[in-house]
């Protein structure tokens, strides 16, 4: 897909997770499941997982937000083999031309592994209970990793499935 707008827009997909205790499980999705274009992985520092780890009443999840507006959440759970789906929104840059208009209804949603939808409306405010992961790092819990890079990048694997949000072109696998 080529860039050829710079609307915000979300990733989103169904969420089903198994929600428990804090101990962050921290995996390392599978490197060969990276398509060609994902950034390498092992070229950014590190975090603490239990710094973006969020309990409330009723679920725990894990999050980020950049210094350039993007936000990035998904579904604790205890279990090392759970896959949670990654959801982000904000000022995403890159979207296709070809990316279905989402509406005027706040912040449309479409799967990680299928098409981007354009933002028609207003997203509702991050949550200041995210904490920021900066340019260089990596976020890596339940079996997902994000990376954030230089120049907008926001990328996220799980598994086989994934986005990759840029400037030069968002996509999504």
């Amino acid at each position: 897909m080529s860039p050829r707008s710079s609307k915000p827009f979300i990733i989103a997909a169904a969420a089903a997770a198994a929600f428990g205790a804090i101990s962050v499980p921290v995996g390392s999705p599978t490197a060969a499941a990276a398509p060609p274009g994902f950034p390498d992985v092992n070229a950014f520092t590190p975090v603490e997982p239990k710094t973006y780890t969020i309990s409330k009443p009723d679920s725990t999840f894990i999050g980020f937000v950049t210094t350039r507006g993007v936000s990035c959440t998904w579904g604790y759970s205890s279990d090392p083999n759970a896959h949670g789906p990654v959801e982000c929104s904000g000022n995403i840059l890159g979207i296709p031309e070809s990316a279905p208009d989402g509406g005027n209804n706040g912040c449309p949603a479409a799967s990680a592994n299928a098409a981007i939808t354009r933002h028609g409306g207003a997203c509702a405010p991050f949550s200041s209970s995210l904490a920021t992961l900066n340019g260089g790092q990596k976020l890596t819990a339940v079996n997902v990793t994000c990376v954030v890079g230089a120049d907008g990048l926001t990328a996220c694997i799980d598994g086989d499935h994934g986005v990759v949000l840029q400037p030069s072109g968002s996509w999504t696998f």
